[in-house]
């Protein structure tokens, strides 16, 4: 037997026509206190949900300032690294017999000039290394055997150094050394075996290799400055006119805060935005890396976060609105729709969860990527890099430089493939931005080729640049296009048998464009394999009948930086046959001569 279980609909006319004045007031007396309790039930919503988006917004910039000061701590850890780098090449340079015995002497120095050249060419932290004399004239030089005896003695860091005790390293502000290149002047005293001033070992440091790794942190800007408030590094650039000189607003120790380290929410002084400001202090010296996060950024995380919850909260407020105008009809609707609005809510809740969960484990990943192997795996670079170059004096056994070689060789790998990643998944998330600007491809091809050559010629192979040297520039990003010209002469290497020959050529397309192609004789593709080796970790047939390895993600990021520039990459090749792999860049990126000069050859 059915029960009936439809509730009372006060707007039913056959109700009205059956119903007593005193049946309709019970079922209006009975709809009001329903009616007015889902109005209750409405203003706590509203009440809670501002609580806890007020709580939210509290929570989200703690973890914000809590994000900030373990950005700071990951600059000071690099910029540690990196000053460890330069005490140890200073200590090279110093430790050297055939160097400190003629520091006294002020004539041209052959060791000093090829000491100090090898230091340079040690590392990208480098632009030039200089000495000078105990009366500030230039002794020797990493860029000329016979430099001109210029007069340093008016330089702050020639008049401290005289003044200083002991050899600890100084840091003056940033200058122009010639073009638009900054250096930041690093010296140190030198000293003779009796306890002599000899003069001051100076290392130009370039401010952007700091500035590189601090645009990889996830925060709006890092500095490096010294103790009173002169920056060093920073990143992004400063915009003109903006101070480089910072004091209490940026400062390393604002009114009343002193320690290794600190936190602070204020207004910058660069740009005047509300801001979070971490600093902490690199050890045993007056610098200081300070991270910044405006709060207009955790503004519009914290708002990028809750507006699922927000919409959803509001959407039950209306939906509740619209339940309680029709409860006063029909109490079984009422009770219909508040079912499916919650299991609405419930699947929302479900669908958010998951999605915020891949979305931290991507950036999880991403950061313990960047931040746990690049870091340290650039430490074990270096020191091998000091070892197979022997810095500290010959080895006693020569296979410990071949394990050198060996030890740099897999960390350069290993760098290449953690780079590739974070790279490719940069370029799939639009967030990579073009350095355009004018390149010469017979110049990026000759820069190949030397990266290159000693494996070529390991490998038996012929490395030739057919460009032809008249053929025009291109407006691109010079980085990634020798990226890309460094991903596919090294694939080529890797599948072309001895005694072959590999070439990068350079035409003009028919519709103007620039075809920019790296061909070999080597063992071929199946065209049929052409799609997967151009999808990420795709590997083709013909690794399986050679020893080459690849990881699958060269040619995907190079097809990738192919598009970004307007582009597209070209796979032709046959087994057997060898490959050619061709960048195509339309006309636009192409940098016409002036007739002027065509006219004159």
């Amino acid at each position: 037997m059915q029960r009936a279980t439809q509730a009372v609909d006060l707007n039913d006319p056959a109700l009205l026509e059956t119903a007593t004045p005193a049946r309709l007031a019970r079922n209006l007396s009975a709809t009001r206190p329903l009616l007015l309790g889902l109005l209750a039930t409405c203003f706590v919503i509203a009440v809670f949900l501002g609580l806890e988006l007020a709580a939210e917004y509290r929570r989200a910039l703690g973890d914000a300032e809590r994000a900030t000061l373990a950005a700071a701590r990951i600059g000071q850890r690099q910029v540690s690294q990196a000053l460890q780098h330069i005490q140890l090449a200073f200590q090279s340079f110093d430790e050297d017999p055939t160097v400190t015995s003629t520091l006294v002497v002020r004539r041209v120095n052959s060791e000093q000039h090829a000491a100090l050249w090898r230091i340079r060419n040690s590392s990208p932290l480098f632009s030039r290394l200089i000495v000078v004399d105990t009366e500030g004239r230039l002794a020797a030089s990493s860029e000329q055997a016979d430099p001109a005896p210029i007069s340093f003695a008016e330089r702050s860091w020639f008049q401290a150094q005289i003044k200083q005790v002991g050899t600890g390293l100084r840091f003056d502000e940033p200058l122009q050394i010639h073009d638009e290149v900054q250096a930041i002047p690093v010296s140190q005293r030198l000293m003779t075996p009796e306890g002599q001033f000899a003069g001051v070992l100076v290392a130009y440091v370039r401010p952007e290799y700091f500035a590189d790794f601090f645009a990889s942190l996830a925060v709006d800007s890092m500095n490096l400055l010294r103790s009173d408030g002169n920056i060093l590094a920073r990143h992004p650039t400063l915009p003109p006119g903006a101070p480089t000189l910072v004091r209490e607003q940026d400062g390393p120790e604002p009114q009343g805060v002193r320690g290794e380290e600190w936190t602070a929410r204020r207004p910058s002084q660069i740009d005047g935005q509300p801001s979070l400001l971490a600093a902490t202090r690199v050890p045993n010296t007056d610098l200081y890396v300070v991270a910044r996060l405006t709060q207009s950024t955790v503004l519009a995380r914290w708002s990028r976060d809750v507006m699922p919850l927000a919409l959803s909260a509001s959407a039950l407020l209306l939906a509740f609105a619209a339940v309680g105008m029709w409860l006063a009809r029909s109490l079984k609707r009422r009770d219909v729709l508040v079912h499916a609005i919650v299991e609405a809510q419930e699947a929302a809740d479900l669908a958010r969860a998951e999605a915020e969960a891949a979305s931290n484990a991507k950036s999880n990943f991403l950061a313990q990527m960047s931040h746990e192997l690049r870091t340290p795996l650039n430490a074990i670079l270096g020191f091998a890099q000091v070892l197979e170059g022997e810095m500290f004096g010959k080895h006693v056994d020569s296979r410990y430089r071949e394990y050198s070689r060996h030890i740099r060789r897999s960390g350069d790998h290993l760098l290449q493939l953690i780079n590739n990643l974070l790279d490719l998944s940069k370029v799939h998330s639009g967030n990579w931005i073009l350095d355009d600007g004018p390149v010469d491809l017979v110049a990026s091809a000759d820069w190949v080729l030397e990266i290159l050559g000693q494996r070529a010629t390991e490998a038996s192979l012929t490395l030739t640049n057919a460009i032809s040297a008249d053929f025009p520039e291109i407006h691109a990003d010079k980085r990634i296009l020798r990226q890309v010209l460094l991903n596919l002469v090294g694939n080529a290497i890797k599948f072309t048998p001895s005694g072959g020959h590999i070439w990068i050529e350079a035409a003009r397309d028919a519709r103007g464009g620039v075809a920019l192609s790296v061909r070999d004789t080597g063992i071929g593709i199946d065209p049929a394999d052409i799609p997967e080796i151009l999808t990420p970790f795709g590997t083709a047939k013909r690794q399986a009948t050679t020893a080459a390895h690849g990881t699958g993600l060269g040619l995907p990021l190079s097809k990738a930086f192919a598009e970004l520039h307007g582009g597209a990459l070209e796979v032709r090749a046959a087994p057997g046959g060898g490959t050619i792999v061709t960048m195509l860049l339309p006309d636009s990126r192409v940098i016409e001569a002036p007739p002027l000069l065509i006219a004159m050859g």
